[in-house]
């Protein structure tokens, strides 16, 4: 039977409605907003020859959506608590509109790459990179799970909207525990968040080299959160390429199973794009 991934209610006691992954409304925030998603399809024949399949479909990145999410939670604290009350501050990071990041701000940031993540996860096939227990935490507590890391990176202007999930299950050695991990990417316009998720705190310490790299790179960590406030406006414009070959890095040397969808827009955007088929 089929229950609500955040709250575990099933029908009849909840119905069920369809969550768009990325707000539908942010389709009128992003200038030159494909309406067109473009996938190179990769997979490997038996002969071990890599074929590349072009699929176009006549989808916006902003029409993604998802069903494991009931109504009440879909339209009650998901739409007043998360979305609304982060509105402001994405669509300013998405145009490079000057923003003040403070506690407060930062925070409903997270929270919403957090909870983007999650659901973005839910596209894909089981096994998910999110615990049950996580899904239940952002709910109830209205902050990203424990051990989870938020990153956010401003980059040159990108209309070809694009959403990475790599998904991870680490076995600590010692006491043979297994717990799921994520590494998820979102970059809508300006706006880059790379977000890092772990079950356990044994997944804190496997990606402990890669958390110290991001730290030093050109970037605000959102989450674990502070009270210092720090100004986008700051930050230094990378190119986007810099975050797929970040976690492209990640996804080799911990050999890790991804999806990713980026989107065709108008052609001065085109940036090829890849989905990865998960083994």
């Amino acid at each position: 039977m089929k229950r609500c991934v955040f709250c575990d209610k099933s029908a009849p006691v909840v119905s069920f409605s369809k969550e768009h992954v990325l707000r539908a409304k942010l389709a009128k925030v992003v200038i030159g907003s494909p309406n067109k998603e473009m996938w190179v399809s990769k997979s490997i024949n038996l002969e071990n020859e890599i074929i590349l399949r072009d699929i176009l479909l006549p989808q916006s990145p902003f029409d993604k959506t998802i069903n494991s999410i009931c109504e009440t939670c879909n339209n009650g604290w998901l739409n007043q608590k998360v979305e609304i009350a982060s509105e402001k501050y994405i669509e300013a990071l998405i145009l490079d509109h000057h923003i003040d990041l403070d506690f407060i701000s930062k925070n409903r940031i997270a929270l919403w790459a957090s909870k983007t993540a999650a659901v973005r996860g839910l596209q894909d096939p089981k096994p998910r990179g999110m615990p049950d227990s996580h899904y239940f935490w952002i709910k109830t507590q209205l902050t990203p799970p424990p051990y989870t890391y938020v990153w956010l990176f401003k980059t040159l202007y990108n209309a070809n909207t694009m959403t990475r999930h790599i998904r991870h299950l680490i076995t600590d050695p010692e006491t043979q525990i297994t717990t799921p991990s994520h590494l998820s990417v979102i970059n809508i316009g300006h706006m880059g968040l790379i977000i890092l998720g772990c079950g356990l705190k044994i997944g804190e310490e496997y990606f402990s080299d890669y958390i110290n790299k991001i730290d030093e790179m050109k970037s605000i960590k959102l989450w674990p959160s502070n009270c210092e406030p720090v100004f986008f406006e700051n930050l230094s414009q990378i190119d986007p390429n810099v975050l797929y070959e970040l976690t492209d890095e990640i996804i080799q040397e911990k050999h890790m199973s991804t999806r990713e969808m980026r989107f065709k827009a108008k052609k001065k955007y085109n940036m090829r794009s890849t989905l990865h088929p998960i083994k």
